[in-house]
C-alpha cells in the first residue's frame, strides 16, 4: 500500500507538471504577440501603401518575435505577382 507521504508527493509532482505546461503553452502565445507588436511599429512609422513584400516582411516580423528588438530585422524580397492583361 502506498504512504501518504508518497501520495503528496505524487500529487505534489503531477501539479507542478501541470504549472509547467501551462507555462510552456503559454510561450508561443506571448512570442507571437510581440512580433505583432514589432510589425505594428515597424510598418506605422514606415508609412505609405503596402506592397506584397512588406505582407511577406510582416509575417516574418511576427513569427521572429523578440528577435526584432535584439536587432534581428528580417526583410521578404521575393514577391513577383502576376500581371493580369
Amino acid at each position: 500500500m502506498v504512504s501518504q507521504r508518497a501520495a503528496v508527493r505524487s500529487v505534489r509532482a503531477r501539479e507542478a507538471a501541470v504549472g509547467l505546461g501551462k507555462i510552456i503553452s503559454a510561450l508561443p502565445f506571448i512570442w507571437m504577440v510581440i512580433g505583432f507588436i514589432a510589425a505594428f511599429q515597424h510598418f506605422r512609422a514606415a508609412g505609405g501603401p503596402l506592397t506584397c513584400a512588406d505582407f511577406g516582411d510582416v509575417a516574418m516580423m511576427i513569427v521572429s518575435g523578440p528577435l526584432n528588438y535584439l536587432g534581428f530585422s528580417p526583410h521578404f524580397s521575393g514577391c513577383d505577382l502576376p500581371v493580369s492583361r
